[in-house]
């Protein structure tokens, strides 16, 4: 019933990582009898376990998050500014394992049939530049090259552009 799922939505927030690992278990069980209306209320209701401390609960999650974005691509798009705020967050985040983590959801996100980087600069450039920088910082490339322009960041962030010449 609408009560029931209200009430396991809530344990999403549950200060003990158990709970919201069982529920996100339980709504992958029963993703097929999940309307719509349900699913954006779920999505937006989980969105903060993008940056969970526990590495399980972000599991469970990820699972979730493909079965969302395989069976109802629209529902992904329609949070999209959210999820890009919430995936800022993770890569910018101070633990390593959350930013890493934030690596696999990103590219859950961009499996998304209805997405592309177009769609999301179109959101908001200075989302996909965030992600530029934490992807680099993930993989541990130096956003200072030094190279024969003045401006010799990779990323010019007073006009949120990539610097051409330094990034080739």
């Amino acid at each position: 019933t609408n009560q029931e799922f209200v009430a396991k939505v809530s344990l999403l927030k549950h200060y003990s990582n158990v709970p919201r690992k069982e529920t996100l278990i339980t709504f992958i069980k029963i993703f097929d009898q999940l309307n719509q209306l349900q699913l954006i209320n779920l999505i937006k209701n989980s969105l903060h376990l993008f940056i969970d401390p526990d590495f399980a609960v972000r599991e469970e999650f990820g699972k979730l998050l493909e079965l969302i974005n395989e069976h109802h691509p629209d529902i992904i798009i329609a949070n999209l500014n959210n999820i890009m705020l919430y995936l800022i967050n993770g890569i910018t985040h101070i633990l390593r394992d959350i930013k890493l983590h934030t690596g696999k959801f990103l590219l859950i996100i961009l499996s998304n049939k209805l997405i592309t980087i177009e769609k999301i600069l179109m959101i908001n450039n200075k989302f996909f530049l965030n992600l530029l920088n934490g992807i680099l910082d993930i993989i541990g490339i130096d956003r200072n090259i030094k190279s024969t322009s003045k401006n010799s960041n990779l990323i010019d962030k007073q006009n949120l552009k990539l610097n051409n010449s330094a990034m080739s």
